[in-house]
């Protein structure tokens, strides 16, 4: 949207902040299908430890029912108690995210601020997390992963390379 109306967008990155050089913890990109075209946004997550009786939960970017549903995945699945840590969830750019090709990216994010460990550059993720723990597919997926390859993104995580978020840590961090 400009000062003359709804403006069509070229570039399907036009979402991401220019790529940095350094990696950082808590980032991730995810791709998702706004209508019929792929669009590619990046996830940034904060965790810390909380000084508070109840740990913060602040949401942006994506629905906040759906942030605590993954954080309850991440706890039940991966056995990883964040009831003493604060955890932020923003999707860069001021923009609502309703897909649930999403899911994947932010768990991804989580764990990546959780362990204090860099996502590989150019890794893209993109698949709706279950409550088990599944990484189901999502509308367009293979259109998103098509565009992710012509744009020269180096690994592509979803529902066709992995089956559950317990796999995501072995992926992500292989050490």
């Amino acid at each position: 949207m400009d000062e003359k109306g709804l403006k069509e967008i070229d570039n399907p990155l036009a979402f991401l902040e220019n790529q940095q050089t350094e990696l950082v913890p808590g980032k991730a990109i995810v791709g998702v299908a706004e209508g019929k075209r792929p669009l590619f946004f990046e996830i940034q997550t904060l965790t810390v430890p909380t000084t508070l009786n109840f740990p913060r939960r602040i949401v942006n970017g994506v629905d906040y029912n759906k942030a605590l549903l993954l954080l309850a995945v991440i706890r039940k699945h991966l056995n990883i108690s964040l009831d003493s840590l604060d955890v932020y969830i923003n999707v860069v750019g001021g923009v609502q995210v309703k897909s649930p090709a999403v899911d994947l990216g932010i768990v991804a994010a989580l764990i990546s601020s959780i362990s204090n460990l860099p996502i590989p550059k150019k890794t893209v993720f993109f698949g709706e997390v279950g409550l088990l723990g599944e990484i189901r597919t999502v509308s367009f997926q293979d259109k998103i992963g098509q565009e992710a390859t012509r744009l020269k993104f180096n690994t592509i995580i979803s529902s066709k390379n992995l089956k559950n978020i317990k796999d995501l840590k072995r992926i992500l961090f292989p050490r």
